[in-house]
This record gives structure tokens, C-alpha cells and sequence, in this order.
């Protein structure tokens, strides 16, 4: 496995495409942080 230990960040988590980029990360057992603001603007 490539990313077995590795650390990682993953902005804006909650979006279809860096879903995906965390879920391969998660199954390549790297450490990861999720982030994700969803602010309103008024």
C-alpha cells in the first residue's frame, strides 16, 4: 500500500470528487483529516 502512514488533508470533504479522494486515501489506510465550511454569506 502506498499511503499505509501517511498523513493527509482533504479540503472541502464534503464535495462528490474530494469524497472520493478521502474514501481511496481511507482505503489505503493513510491518516486523514476532513474539512469542510459551508458558511453563509449575508
Amino acid at each position: 500500500m502506498r499511503l499505509q502512514g501517511e498523513n493527509g488533508i482533504v479540503t472541502d470533504s464534503a464535495s462528490r470528487i474530494d469524497r472520493g479522494i478521502a474514501l481511496a486515501m481511507a482505503k489505503e489506510r493513510a491518516h486523514i483529516a476532513l474539512i469542510d465550511v459551508n458558511e453563509k454569506k449575508h
